[in-house]
């Protein structure tokens, strides 16, 4: 190999290995044996196959971080929206929830007035019941101890006549003025002389007749019927 290069003749190719098919002056080495041979600045430069796949390499992880940018990107922003979406919901939510409370809170206290009025009208109800009855009793009472069909009632005609009349006689026609005066309801309330007669303050000749019509119905035969009274 130096008496090559002291000659100024190119150097042989240093053999490494069996020569491949296409290698130039049919593999022969400097020892003069045939492998696979090649020159010294061949050997020391980066192959075209090696630099070509790190430039593949490199560009796939551009592209894959380009990629993995925009997919962090697309996430993101579909994080942000849900989370929006969310607090939108979130906010309808509670709105619902205190429109709610606050229908709850009205009705609540509608009903406790309501109730409170319904309890007072039943207590006055009641009430009014309860002294209906009560002035009921007293009356039953009063008429089983004091009145009766047989009872003799005084009667002061305007301070000008004294006549005694039963209490059937004057109650003979239920719906009238006299039935419902002496019916017994109304003893303690009628007026009343110092003698304690019922005082009826009109003319005797007005009254008479109608006391003598209601006597004479009393013993009326069947089927003749009294004639009206006539002043």
């Amino acid at each position: 190999f130096g008496s090559s290069l002291a000659q100024g003749r190119p150097p042989l190719p240093l053999c490494l290995s069996a020569p491949p098919r296409s290698h130039p002056g049919g593999g022969r080495t400097i020892c003069g044996r045939r492998g696979c041979c090649g020159r010294l600045p061949d050997l020391l430069a980066p192959s075209p196959t090696a630099m070509d796949f790190h430039a593949v390499v490199a560009e796939a992880l551009a592209r894959a971080q380009v990629a993995l940018a925009e997919e962090c990107r697309r996430v993101q922003a579909a994080a942000a929206e849900l989370e929006a979406r969310l607090q939108r919901e979130a906010a309808e939510v509670t709105e619902q929830r205190q429109c709610l409370e606050a229908r709850a809170k009205q009705l609540e206290l509608e009903f406790k007035s309501h109730k409170e009025e319904l309890e007072l009208e039943y207590r006055e109800k009641a009430a009014a019941v309860d002294a209906d009855r009560t002035r009921l009793e007293e009356e039953k009472t009063r008429l089983a101890e004091g009145t009766g069909p047989g009872d003799v009632i005084c009667l002061n005609l305007g301070g000008e006549r004294h006549v005694d009349v039963k209490r059937a006689t004057l109650c003979q026609c239920e719906d009238s003025l006299l039935g419902a005066m002496f019916s017994g309801r109304w003893d303690g309330q009628l007026d009343r002389d110092a003698a304690g007669r019922v005082l009826l303050d009109f003319n005797p000749a007005l009254v008479m007749p109608l006391i003598d019509h209601l006597r004479a119905r009393r013993c009326e035969p069947a089927g003749s019927p009294v004639p009206p009274p006539t002043p």
